[in-house]
């Protein structure tokens, strides 16, 4: 490798890092289910938005990262990027339920390429430069820097939004818009790594090679399950939280507070996730955050029946919203070192892809159960927290990488 090309490989994790901090600027994140209600949709017509992601989702999430195993990386990186300038352009304008999902159908689009991609490109770089031992805590960073910014940002955000009026919107979705063009420009300056492909491999062809994986491991389903349905049950309860908690007595402000100290919580731990319960094997280590999860999230619920203190209730999702999110290293490196370098993209794809399948019925769920009563979406959060524990535990179940 000449000095160069190592020198460009290393730019690579740089850049990547602010990609991903850059591009999880997301000012409008705080405020975004408000922003939604406030432009004349219900909390019931909010999931109709998410499946409109998923159905998106499971029609583009493979054959986007089939191009990117094939096309290259930083070029499906890019049509990323423009992807999600498409759903922010709309968003100035979107005040129907049509409109919104036509901005999501962009975004969801552009999840698809960048899912499996970033990772595939972060892996395949170490790989090159003789560093796959150090990919978990290339992964631990990496998923950090999505939190950088975030620090603060939501503190600007519901500073900005305070009142929740329309210009109010108006100006965040600018300042994401800014920063979406900045990530392109930097997207435009990476370096495209070796692919490590064996001729009679790639002649198998990429999808079936992944397709294959899947068959061939099958505890590698448990795996894809026990990380999609406890992130599923998140996303459901965090796709309304900002009204739940309005509702029951929590200020605009306080909710950027807490999503100020969940950022940074989760910045820290990520950054040095290498250390975070080091004395136990990979997949224990995930087997211990999801038993942790489950057992905050059954805690909020029973409060929330028997003693609904709302500061309690909103420090309790906190820390389960972290212990949910600083799960991802961990099964990122697990994923990626089931997988090989010509097909990783395709193969992380195809595990978003489960997500999807099962995304479609638990948010059809979620929908009716939402116009029913505001509490009942965090019954679903919970229960499938428990199914992941008592049927999917990785510890027991899968071989330690």
């Amino acid at each position: 490798m000449t000095e160069l090309r190592e020198k460009l490989l290393r730019r690579n994790c740089r850049l990547m890092f602010w990609i991903k901090a850059v591009y999880n600027v997301k000012v409008l994140n705080s405020v975004v289910t408000l922003f939604y209600l406030h432009r004349g949709l219900t909390l019931s017509q909010l999931y109709y938005l998410a499946i409109t992601w998923s159905v998106v989702n499971l029609i583009s999430e493979v054959p986007s990262s089939y191009l990117a195993d094939t096309w290259g990386r930083k070029n499906t990186l890019i049509i990323a990027v423009l992807g999600t300038v498409l759903h922010m352009i709309i968003l100035f304008f979107a005040a129907s339920l049509c409109a919104f999902i036509a901005s999501f159908v962009f975004l969801s689009f552009s999840f698809a390429c960048y899912s499996g991609t970033d990772q595939a490109l972060l892996y395949d770089t170490k790989k090159e430069l003789g560093e796959e031992d150090e990919t978990l805590t290339a992964f631990g960073k990496y998923s950090s820097a999505a939190h950088l910014f975030k620090v603060v940002t939501p503190l600007l955000s519901v500073f900005i939004a305070k009142d929740l009026l329309e210009w109010q919107f108006i100006v965040l979705i600018i300042i994401d818009l800014l920063g979406v063009f900045a990530v392109f420009i930097l997207v435009l300056f990476l370096s495209e790594p070796v692919h490590f492909t064996a001729v009679h491999e790639k002649q198998k062809g990429l999808l079936i090679n992944a397709i294959s994986l899947i068959k061939r491991d099958k505890e590698i389903i448990r795996l894809i399950l026990s990380q999609s349905l406890i992130l599923i049950g998140q996303f459901i309860f965090w796709r309304y939280h900002q009204k739940f908690f309005l509702v029951l007595g929590i200020s605009v402000i306080l909710i950027g507070v807490g999503h100020a100290v969940f950022h940074s919580l989760s910045a820290v731990i990520k950054y040095n996730i290498k250390k975070i319960l080091k004395n136990n094997k990979l997949t224990e280590r995930i087997d211990i955050l999801n038993k942790g999860y489950a057992f905050l999230v059954a805690l909020f619920v029973v409060l929330l029946l028997v003693y609904p203190n709302i500061y309690l209730l909103f420090t309790l999702f906190i820390l389960f919203e972290t212990l949910e999110s600083i799960r991802y290293p961990f099964y990122s490196e697990l994923f990626n070192k089931k997988s090989k370098s010509y097909n990783r993209a395709t193969t992380l794809s195809l595990m978003n892809f489960v997500k999807s399948l099962a995304d479609i019925p638990l948010l059809i769920i979620a929908s009716f159960l939402v116009s029913l009563h505001i509490y009942l979406p965090v019954l679903i959060t919970c229960t499938l927290s428990f199914v992941v524990i008592f049927f999917l535990r990785t510890k027991e179940n899968l071989k330690h990488p």
